[in-house]
């Protein structure tokens, strides 16, 4: 029970917005603050956050100048996280505009790598015009190999999210074509400076700090 040990502010990720609602009534008297997923719920004190349906938009804009027109999928390893629905929602929305183009929006619930890769063949199976796969969170190594195993690295581009460690690298190999950065070490400070500020020095602050989009190909990762 966060009450009886005298918490005095929480910083929280409220991916699934169901699960975090059943907790809100026990935060009456803490004050508490969004990172990373912009929920619409009025009890936080603050929201750090990227705008993940813009983040969504910005693939398919990548997507389109990369591969034009086509078949494409968004490929989602989570249903109810709010950012991957978001996100899944912007890249679908850009190519609404355009109708030489058809979105896929998947999931897959096996998160094993081989149930990944599995998943990833048996798609393609059914949809071999496949022409961009964008994968809305930090998951995407197990894509990569499906595409140099099949010999589809050139036929398929890759978007995913996240500039953790092995998407850097894949990023520099080229079997990432585009990373999205969130800056999650920035939101984490932010966070503890905003509370801080209003805990300790009983200071208004801001209710929305939007974080930055932040595109990563080949050339500028490093």
């Amino acid at each position: 029970n966060l009450i009886s040990k005298n918490v005095d502010g929480i910083m929280t990720t409220p991916v699934v917005q169901e699960d975090f609602y059943e907790l809100i009534p026990h935060l009456i008297d803490i004050p508490y603050i969004y990172v990373d997923s912009p929920i619409n719920h009025p009890g936080a004190i603050s929201t750090i956050a990227q705008n993940p349906f813009k983040g969504g938009l910005c693939a398919g804009k990548i997507m389109k100048l990369l591969k034009g027109s086509g078949c494409f999928a968004c490929i989602r390893m989570y249903d109810n996280a709010y950012n991957l629905l978001e996100r899944a929602r912007g890249f679908s929305e850009f190519f609404a505009q355009d109708s030489g183009s058809k979105v896929y929006d998947v999931i897959c619930e096996d998160f094993s790598s081989s149930g990944i890769y599995s998943f990833l063949e048996n798609f393609y199976e059914t949809h071999p015009d496949l022409k961009g796969i964008f994968i809305p969170h930090a998951e995407v190594e197990v894509a990569t190999y499906f595409l140099i195993n099949k010999g589809l690295k050139n036929k398929i581009a890759l978007i995913g999210y996240d500039s953790v460690p092995q998407n850097k690298q894949a990023l520099l190999g080229g079997t990432i074509d585009c990373l999205i950065g969130q800056r999650p070490e920035t939101q984490g400070a932010e966070a503890v400076f905003q509370l801080y500020q209003h805990i300790m020095l009983h200071k208004k602050i801001e209710k929305e700090v939007e974080m930055p989009i932040d595109i990563f190909f080949r050339e500028n990762i490093q």
